[in-house]
């Protein structure tokens, strides 16, 4: 593959696929290009679309960010814990409040 410099498609990709589709037990997997379309495309699987708002964390890579908006949708960003990195979720239910009395 290496030699081949056959990155994109091809047996190796494919075969990469059903062996990681057999571990995880599903019937399929897809190998993406990039975090950006791992992302759009998960947000097309639950349906979001034009007029959604997605919540996230803050300190998040910008590719989130493009891939909801790509989508149509709003981001609506949420501080970290600062003991977690994660999304502040006691911040959480603050902030909505906060969005729908500006909307």
């Amino acid at each position: 593959m290496l030699e081949r410099s056959a990155f994109i498609l091809g047996k190796e990709v494919e075969a990469f696929e059903q062996a990681f589709a057999d571990y995880i037990g599903v019937k399929h997997a897809i190998g993406v290009g990039s975090d950006t379309d791992a992302l759009r495309l998960a947000l097309e699987a639950l349906g979001i679309g034009q007029g959604d708002e997605v919540i996230t964390v803050a300190n998040t890579y910008i590719a989130t960010c493009e891939a909801i908006t790509h989508m149509g949708a709003t981001v609506r960003l949420v501080d970290a814990d600062p003991r977690t990195y994660n999304l502040d979720v006691g911040n959480l239910e603050t902030e909505v409040r906060k969005w729908r009395m500006e909307d």
